[in-house]
């Protein structure tokens, strides 16, 4: 075994370029084989962001001083969204969900007859979907995971309001999949990773990261995604380790605030509660594609 130099796409700007790999020269790596994920480096330099939610007039009137207003807030909440990966804001109260989505993007349909907006709340365990996160953990904790990691291409964009946060007031957790630590081999790693994805009665096959359109992408959900080989499930369960220990930004949920994150580099996932809370109750829609 030796050690060679590889020079890979970095996943973001704050990905390091220094890693190495290491290869068996005597048998070339079969498609889908790769060496287990490397560790992340302990010394990480952490973003302090400020998260105070911003407020925003509605776009109902026709004011030019307030579209002014309107153009100029969005303009905000998209750079923190470009720079951090998220924002937290306090849109109008009386503003639908659905018509907040269209000042990001195109909001994404969720089948025939279906509404867009969603309404999450606590459920028991094995009353929802079987193979979904709600299935599995019920009204415990759920873990980091890709919204709809399950479809072909996920969602770029996920909005979430708060109706209520709940008796137990359990906030909803992100980590930047773009600030974790991974050298260039480990992210080449995830890229060349093979994972078996149910989506309902059908699967499909898929990497936990995608180095095409100049950034990275992660896809990850434990519910729907399972390793094709021995080899894909070590790095599947380095990489784990490396969620395991990372710090993830906490959103303490107020009723009418509102929560949009890039959905292909965010990991997020749900706390627990001490008490139980059926009243937590969030609203959810996907955005497709993002306005430039």
């Amino acid at each position: 075994m030796s050690l060679l130099p590889v020079r890979l796409p970095a996943m973001g700007p704050k990905f390091r370029c220094d890693a190495w790999l290491e290869v068996d020269q005597e048998r070339p790596a079969r498609h889908g084989e790769a060496p287990a994920i490397e560790e992340a480096e302990s010394a990480q330099t952490k973003r302090s962001v400020n998260k105070e939610p911003l407020h925003y007039p509605s776009a109902a009137s026709h004011d030019e001083t307030e579209l002014s207003s309107i153009v100029e807030t969005l303009s905000l909440h998209c750079a923190d969204l470009q720079a951090v990966g998220f924002h937290i804001f306090d849109p109008p109260k009386e503003e639908p969900l659905e018509s907040i989505a269209n000042r990001f993007g195109q909001p994404s349909a969720l089948g025939t007859g279906r509404p867009a907006v969603d309404v999450l709340v606590p459920t028991r365990r094995g009353a929802s979907r079987p193979g979904t996160l709600s299935f599995i953990h019920g009204t415990d904790a759920f873990p980091l995971h890709t919204e709809t990691a399950h479809w072909r291409n996920p969602v770029e964009l996920v909005l979430l309001r708060c109706v209520s946060p709940g008796a137990g007031r359990r906030p909803t957790l992100l980590v930047d999949g773009w600030d974790l630590g991974l050298g260039d081999t480990a992210v080449a790693q995830l890229a060349q990773s093979l994972m078996i994805v149910k989506s309902g009665a059908r699967s499909f096959l898929s990497s936990l990261a995608d180095l095409g359109h100049q950034r990275t992408d992660l896809r990850y959900d434990s519910a729907c995604m399972k390793p094709a080989t021995d080899a894909d499930r070590r790095i599947l369960e380095g990489f784990e380790d490396v969620l395991a220990a990372a710090r993830p930004h906490t959103v303490s949920w107020e009723p009418g605030q509102c929560l949009i994150f890039d959905n292909r580099r965010m990991l997020h996932s749900r706390a627990g509660s001490p008490v139980a809370d059926r009243d937590r109750r969030l609203e959810r829609i996907y955005i497709s594609e993002k306005r430039p």
